[in-house]
């Protein structure tokens, strides 16, 4: 991993939760070519099908089941994106994510 890809990495935890899990940082230090593996991993999976709403609900189950704590309070300081419906088609469309 360059260093500018751990670079974006950090920033885009300290834009979205304020903070950059301690997770993040040990993978970082000690295996940084999984660290880029399991990031590009996380970014594909939710493409496609499911609307990036679902996404932060998804972690939190994911993350209470296994008993992570820290993906816990990760995935509950993520912005949410709000759906709307719209009226002539019936779909849910994302419209930002909400403000912290």
């Amino acid at each position: 991993m360059t260093a500018p890809d751990l670079q974006a990495i950090n920033d885009w935890y300290l834009r979205t939760i304020g903070e950059i899990p301690k997770f993040i940082a040990f993978t970082a230090e000690h295996d940084p070519d999984f660290l880029k593996a399991y990031r590009t991993k996380c970014e594909g999976a939710f493409r496609g099908a499911l609307p990036q709403a679902l996404v932060p609900y998804l972690m939190i189950r994911y993350a209470s089941v296994c008993g992570f704590r820290d993906g816990v309070r990760e995935a509950a300081l993520r912005p949410r994106p709000r759906l709307r419906i719209q009226p002539d088609v019936g779909e849910p469309e994302e419209t930002g994510h909400a403000g912290r």
